[in-house]
């Protein structure tokens, strides 16, 4: 699209000025945006700012809509406008953010989202073409009141172009007992913020911990994140090990980590432990997969094996039998079914239908019988009726490969004597 775009750029700029001209005066009244487009070749820089100041008046006076709002920042799209004046009409829009969001977010193209997106990207642009002290000093008062996310994504945006001298400069005035006083919670995250940019583990420690008495699992899996990212392994795993709930790394993401650094470290024996617990505490295909992607394909019937050896003393889950199928394991796959009858009924639907259809396709029909019986059976004693023509599928299936199917219909016609619409669908199927 940009390709094409700079094509027709090239083009049109090689075009007589006249004939280009004639043709924004034939499009003149074609659509709403063309006249407006218009207006703003016509004006000079300084005047698009200060058409973009009234315009900001009249909207915040309740005079606008959304779509004005977001042709204003089109006054500002001028790499002719000084970037002080574009920077400081921008800094008034975020200033009033809460006004503009109370009266135009029930409108067609939210407001949040254009602060959020072309304003931050706006004010980003000015900012990096001016005098960072300047910028910074801007920011240290808008920044600390963020009631509708507004501002973090400007914050986001600009603190990306700053230089770490500019950045010390916005942590030593947040620390000031001006802005501790007044918002402490903001300050905390601004500081946070600031250490991750700056990659500063001390300083992220002692933001974590500016409005809280200690730190919290999270916290730790963040410094652990902030060691992991500047290739300190064995600093990684100290973290995740220093919460004293043991909680950071058992979180998804302190697994992960922590298998990773094990890796780096070359402990071979903990990397193996904490890869195959990572894959029992939630057993499935894909993260059966992910484990011999971690240890290494060399592994694959080993862990295949253990995982069959496994599974079956585990507590039982539709997912478990699911896997030990997939894995080529159908005989250990139905006794696991079979020895867990009772339990069949606190299964995951989509997991049962699942385990169902495999066990049948591998053969293993008496396994097969009992989850199809629990998946109709649930569908009729919910009174699913939305979902009765499962229930006929299933007791379709139920006709092919249960010895007691007459036995059974019979009995299910005396529970179930009353739901008429699922009987009724049978005659029809």
């Amino acid at each position: 699209m940009k390709a094409r775009s700079d094509e027709l750029l090239e083009k049109l700029s090689q075009l007589p000025s006249r004939k280009l001209a004639a043709a924004l005066v034939e499009l003149r009244y074609s659509a709403d945006c063309i006249e407006p487009a218009i207006e703003r070749l016509l004006v000079g820089s300084e005047e698009r700012v200060e058409r973009f100041r009234s315009g900001l008046k009249k909207a915040l006076a309740g005079g606008s809509q959304v779509n004005r709002i977001e042709s204003l920042l089109l006054e500002l799209n001028d790499p002719g406008i000084d970037p002080a004046s574009g920077f400081s009409a921008l800094i008034e829009l975020f200033e009033n953010d809460e006004t503009l969001i109370l009266q135009y977010d029930y409108d067609y193209g939210s407001v949040g989202f254009l602060l959020e997106g072309s304003a931050a990207e706006l004010l980003a642009g000015f900012a990096s073409r001016m005098d960072e002290e300047a910028v910074v000093s801007a920011l240290e008062d808008l920044l600390l009141k963020d009631d509708y996310g507004v501002r973090a994504h400007v914050w986001h945006r600009v603190s990306r172009d700053l230089s770490p001298a500019s950045l010390r400069s916005l942590e030593a005035a947040l620390k000031g007992p001006q802005y501790r006083s007044e918002s402490p919670k903001r300050v905390a995250q601004l500081l946070e913020s600031l250490a991750t940019h700056l990659g500063d583990v001390t300083m992220l420690e002692a933001a974590l911990t500016t409005d809280k008495p200690a730190l919290e699992p999270v916290d730790y899996l963040k410094l652990a994140q902030m060691h992991l990212s500047q290739g300190e392994f064995q600093s990684t795993l100290e973290r995740l090990e220093a919460d004293p709930a043991r909680k950071a790394s058992d979180r998804s993401e302190g697994r992960d980590i922590r298998i990773r650094c094990l890796k780096e470290l070359g402990r071979s024996a903990e990397h193996f432990l904490a890869s195959w617990e990572r894959f029992a505490a939630y057993p499935t295909l894909d993260s059966f997969e992910k484990l011999v992607q971690e240890l290494g394909e060399e592994h694959r019937d080993k862990l295949s094996t253990k995982v069959a050896e496994h599974l079956p003393h585990t507590e039982f889950q539709a997912r478990n039998a699911v896997l030990l199928l997939h894995l080529g394991y159908a005989e250990e796959a139905e006794r696991y079914v079979l020895g867990n009858r009772r339990s069949l009924e606190r299964a995951f639907y989509g997991d049962l239908a699942d385990l169902a259809d495999l066990l049948k396709s591998r053969g293993k029909n008496q396994a097969a019988v009992l989850c199809y019986r629990q998946l109709l059976e649930d569908i009729l004693a919910r009174g699913k009726s939305k979902a009765y023509h499962y229930a006929v599928d299933y007791y379709r299936e139920l006709g092919e490969i249960d010895p007691e199917y007459n036995n059974y219909t019979l009995a299910l016609r005396t529970r179930h004597s009353r739901k008429y619409s699922f009987w009724a669908l049978m005659e029809k199927r």
